[in-house]
């Protein structure tokens, strides 16, 4: 299900650093289906 996106919602992609993927994001609103992925993530709300 295609969400519509605020003009206020962003994400912003850090620099590569060895192995870490880091983003930044804002969803005003409802920002994604539940879902999962094959990888380990760690989220701060």
């Amino acid at each position: 299900m295609d969400r519509q996106k605020s003009p206020n919602d962003w994400i912003k992609i850090a620099p590569p650093s060895g192995k870490i993927e880091r983003i930044e994001a804002y969803f005003s609103g409802h920002g994604y289906e539940p879902h999962r992925h094959d990888t380990y993530a760690i989220g701060r709300t």
